[in-house]
This record gives structure tokens, sequence and C-alpha cells, in this order.
């Protein structure tokens, strides 16, 4: 049940399926410039998925969700101290360190799904294309 529930959140929702969302807040900018972006990969000739197949492809994903599950975890301590004492720095903080990683990491799985769903050509009937976790 815990799976499903997890599957159910991590799933791109139907205003994130084309990524229309995210680029006209940014992310495709921030996500040049990030510790891990496009810009870094490019110059250090790294890449993430270094090939096409569906098995790296599922890995990526994965990763995507350990991403967006750290930078979870972190925006609740940064948004309770926003509570408590507003400042304009813990703001700027959160959404550079938090909200941005965290919208990037579900642009990114959306294009992931987007990929696998046309290799499959099969989805459940929530529109959810099964991704198993790398092990």
């Amino acid at each position: 049940m815990v799976r499903t529930i997890l599957d159910y959140y991590f799933a791109p929702k139907f205003f994130e399926k084309n990524g229309t969302l995210y680029k006209l807040l940014g992310v495709r900018i921030f996500k040049k410039f990030f510790p891990s972006g496009d810009i870094l990969l490019h110059l250090t000739k790294s890449r993430w998925i270094r090939n096409g197949l569906t098995e790296a492809l599922q890995k990526y994903e994965y990763k995507t969700r350990v991403l967006e599950t750290i930078h979870l975890v972190l925006f609740i301590p940064v948004t309770i101290l926003l509570m408590i004492d507003f400042t304009v720095f813990f703001l700027i903080f959160n959404l550079l360190v938090n909200v941005y990683p965290i919208m990037t990491q579900r642009y990114n799985r959306a294009r992931v799904y987007r990929i696998l769903r046309k290799r499959r050509n099969s989805t459940f009937s929530t529109g959810v294309v099964q991704v198993k976790p790398a092990s």
C-alpha cells in the first residue's frame, strides 16, 4: 500500500506531463545552472543516462525520486524557519535549494515517463507507467 501511495505521488500529474508549467516557472533555466545541471554536465562530459536503454531510464527515474525526497525533507525545516522568523534570505534559500530542485526532478521524471510510455505503449487506467526502481 505504501508503494502504491508513493508511486501515485511521484507519477507526473496531468498538469506536469507536457512540461509547460515548469518551463513557465523557469525550471529549464534553473536546470542549466544548478550543481548537476546541464552546463556542468556538458563541461565535465558527464551524463546520468549513458544510453537510451530502458533500464538506464528506469534507474534515472529512481534517482529523481531519491533527489526529490531529499529536497522535500529539507524543505520542511526551512519552511518552519520561515514561519517563525520570515526573512527574504530564508525564502530565497528555500526556493533555490529546495523548491526549484523539486520541480526540476518532477520535470525530468515526466520526460522519462513520456519516453518509457512511448516504448511500452501501454499504461494503467491512471496513466501511470509502471517504473521499477533500481535495485
